[in-house]
């Protein structure tokens, strides 16, 4: 069976819109990125007693998991008008971002997206994310994920 899905340049703006003292101090930025032809776009509750995974990585396509390498694209937002959660963001190593109420963490492409190294040490390895999860701190909150590939 021939896939009838063309796929498409999708474009990211992210606008800061502030004018301070009569000045316009806000900006745009615009990426476009080419022949994506697959988005997983979903909202799901978050609750309060673990770390729920939000999104698998893999080598290979397998159910409910994403192919690393085809991921150009992941956003994660907090839906909610009052809690924070946590996201942990995992390859090698991990790391956990705290999004504010209202607020998104953008990740760039999946492959070789996360690069840590433990304190004291050097260089840098670059590796593949596995996972990204998330934990509420005070309430379940609604977060909304968006995640573009080729």
């Amino acid at each position: 069976m021939a896939s009838t899905v063309s796929a498409a340049t999708m474009t990211v703006k992210i606008t800061e819109d502030i004018v301070l003292n009569g000045v316009n101090q806000g900006g745009t930025n615009t990426i476009s990125i080419g022949s994506i032809n697959e988005v997983h776009k979903f909202i799901k509750t978050v609750d309060t007693s673990s770390l729920r995974t939000l999104v698998l990585f893999s080598g290979t396509v397998a159910a409910g998991t994403l192919n690393a390498d085809n991921v150009k694209y992941i956003r994660i937002t907090n839906l909610d008008d009052t809690n924070y959660l946590d996201v942990e963001v995992m390859a090698t190593d991990a790391f956990t971002y705290r999004l504010t109420a209202g607020t998104s963490l953008v990740l760039p492409p999946a492959d070789s997206a996360l690069d840590a190294v433990a304190s004291g040490d050097s260089g840098s390895s670059g590796a593949d994310l596995v996972k990204i999860a998330a934990q509420a701190n005070t309430a379940s909150v609604d977060v909304e994920v968006f995640v573009a590939s080729t």
